[in-house]
């Protein structure tokens, strides 16, 4: 019985720990019991989401407006890169007119002649007129402010054989026109479904040199030549969201400090005979060309087209004010009356303006 004592005393012991084979000390076991986990509680999660789905929304609400920001600058951007490229090819073309004149024999009552000639005097077969499209293209509908109608060598034919010479003429020229989109759109195939647009459109006439009729049409204020191509289909918008164009004709600097006006109501006709008869402004428009003439459009953007078309639908909104571009001398206060409309009305719009050289254009007296 002792001895099964002393042995049960001995058991009663803890038992010595040893360390394991590889000399390092095993870690004591640590209970957690009695204590807390290492997890979040269900009111910390909860406050956690509340607090990320107010960052998600405020990060959502910054990103579209960032990003309706960027849509609208760079829808205005294309807007005004589709103007400016119209303009710079308006500009191009109208540098490029031409009008061919040569020496002929005129009678003392200044007509052509080859029977009794009594003196030299230019003469062309072509013609180089710029003004108010109400006084040039009457019969086109919706016209506004001016326009410009020329020849050039633009080398551009419907015959495949004739498409390498550079030099052919063609008929060119540029107005503002308010009309539909559905006029230029086939109504065919996928283009059935796409609604009309009424917009200001920059318009281009580029008649191809078959059907070129201004050597048949010789008459000062004979335009048939114009509205012949817009009337065959010729005329295609250039430019859209354009709603105004101006024209100055002016002298050279060469000729007066300050490039005094050529056409003092806007209107010049290379057919019509206007005497400058002081100093150096001494000459004849007929069969001339003007030395230089100042181009300026007005466009509006997109946003202020869908404004204008919802509050007068088809029917062409005034935008320029009564009265104004009359007189060249006032250009640029009508200019800056205009332009003060348009913001009155709430319209972005952008003014482009060009002094151009004729190339083709060599200003001098009547005489050779």
């Amino acid at each position: 019985m002792r001895a099964r004592g002393h042995l049960g005393a001995r058991m009663s012991r803890p038992l010595r720990q040893h360390p394991p084979a590889g000399g390092v000390p095993a870690l004591p076991w640590v209970g957690t019991s009695g204590g807390r986990g290492g997890g979040f509680t269900l009111i910390e999660v909860l406050v956690s989401l509340a607090v990320l789905s107010l960052l998600m929304v405020f990060l959502f609400a910054l990103v579209g407006r960032v990003t309706s920001v960027w849509r609208g600058a760079a829808d205005a951007i294309g807007q005004w890169q589709s103007a400016r490229r119209g303009f710079e090819t308006m500009t191009r073309q109208i540098s490029q007119a031409t009008l061919n004149t040569v020496w002929a024999y005129y009678d003392e009552s200044g007509n052509l002649t080859t029977s009794d000639p009594k003196h030299y005097g230019r003469h062309s077969d072509l013609q180089f007129v710029s003004g108010p499209t109400s006084s040039i293209i009457p019969m086109v509908t919706n016209t506004v402010s001016q326009g410009v109608f020329f020849q050039a060598p633009l080398g551009r034919a419907r015959d495949n054989t004739l498409r390498g010479l550079p030099n052919l003429l063609n008929v060119c020229g540029f107005y503002v026109q308010f009309n539909s989109s559905a006029d230029f759109v086939p109504n065919t195939g996928i283009f059935v479904r796409t609604r009309a647009k009424y917009r200001f459109r920059l318009m281009q006439i580029n008649e191809p040199t078959e059907a070129l009729s201004v050597y048949a049409q010789q008459g000062a204020n004979n335009f048939e030549w114009i509205t012949k191509p817009i009337n065959n289909g010729a005329a295609r918008p250039l430019a859209e969201n354009i709603v105004a164009l101006f024209l100055l004709p002016r002298f050279s600097r060469m000729d007066t400090s300050n490039g005094a006006l050529l056409a003092p109501n806007f209107f010049y006709n290379s057919r019509n005979s206007a005497n400058f008869t002081s100093g150096a402004l001494k000459g004849n428009t007929l069969h001339q060309l003007p030395p230089l003439i100042q181009v300026t459009m007005v466009a509006i953007d997109e946003t202020s087209a869908t404004r204008l078309e919802e509050q007068s639908g088809n029917t062409m909104p005034t935008l320029i004010p009564t009265g104004k571009f009359q007189t060249a001398a006032d250009f640029e206060d009508d200019l800056e009356a205009f332009e003060e409309e348009l913001t009155n009305r709430g319209l972005r719009f952008r003014t482009f303006t060009s002094l151009i050289a004729i190339r083709g254009a060599k200003w001098g007296g009547d005489q050779p």
